[in-house]
């Protein structure tokens, strides 16, 4: 049996944790203690994300992001993106979990919404700067001509639509 539990660790982000077969119980202060023979996964999920990618597409994405910085144009840093998105040059925009602090990108994933803008999220900056062809990490980028990845971009924009939909 798996279980997934949402703890509040502060205002701004929550915390998975997932288990299996684990007992558990409330102490006095209402905290739950866990026991278990499997390890727990815990994982932060920012409060902007509203949706959780799979594995197979945050690699499909990098792989996405590659290909479009080779062959077409990619903007890269959240203020090029935010610029990108209001000046509706945005084809894609990828964001990236691990920011710290999560304001610098939290603003994103409205703007894409207000302006029918396909987004998702990468569980790693560091990885999405690499992909976007340059050494250090990135928060975001927006991939304004799709090049060669015109087919992939269009599969990674519906497959964030499916998951923005199934958690609204």
């Amino acid at each position: 049996m798996t279980m997934v539990v949402f703890l509040n660790s502060c205002s701004s982000h929550r915390v998975r944790v997932v288990y299996k077969k684990v007992s558990s119980s409330f102490s006095d202060t209402g905290l739950l203690r866990l026991a278990t023979d499997d390890a727990i996964e815990v994982q932060k999920i920012m409060a902007y994300q509203k949706f959780e990618p799979g594995e197979s597409l945050a690699e499909k994405t990098y792989d996405t992001v590659e290909e479009a910085e080779g062959s077409g144009k990619v903007v890269i840093g959240t203020n090029e993106v935010t610029k990108a998105i209001e000046r509706n040059e945005a084809e894609l925009v990828v964001i990236a979990s691990d920011v710290s602090p999560e304001e610098i990108v939290m603003h994103i994933p409205a703007l894409c919404e207000e302006r029918d803008i396909p987004y998702t999220f990468v569980p790693e900056r560091e990885e999405l700067g690499l992909a976007a062809g340059i050494g250090v990490q990135s928060a975001a980028i927006a991939i304004t001509a799709s090049g060669s990845a015109e087919n992939d971009v269009e599969d990674i924009a519906q497959k964030s639509a499916e998951l923005l939909e199934k958690e609204e």
